[in-house]
């Protein structure tokens, strides 16, 4: 599995969301945080099967928000998962915690 690092820890990742989803945005965000612990719990017992089903919905509701960026990390998790990858599925758990540490939403 391929995952193009392009980490820089001082650069914002800036992402344009619908205003519509002005509310909702932030318990989006916040909900992503919660996915991080629940990954590591699902991780330390072994179930790729829930794993699986946590970057489905990840990527699928990344979409809809506009977060180009955690669809691709939703995808991410999902594959993984189907390929029961640990270290990897690690490494993206992190990745979720730094890109929610540097974006910045901009409503248009």
């Amino acid at each position: 599995m391929n995952l193009e690092m392009h980490r820089k820890e001082s650069e914002t990742i800036i992402v344009c969301v619908n205003r519509l989803f002005d509310d909702l945005t932030q318990p989006f965000l916040e909900h992503r945080r919660e996915d991080v612990e629940f990954l590591r719990m699902l991780l330390r017992h072994g179930n790729f099967d829930d794993i699986r089903e946590l970057g489905h919905e990840i990527k699928g509701t990344a979409g809809a928000y506009g977060f180009p960026g955690m669809v691709k990390i939703g995808r991410l998790i999902e594959e993984a998962a189907m390929e029961s990858m640990p270290e990897f599925l690690i490494t993206m758990a992190a990745e979720v915690e730094d890109y929610l540490d540097r974006v910045e939403v901009v409503f248009k």
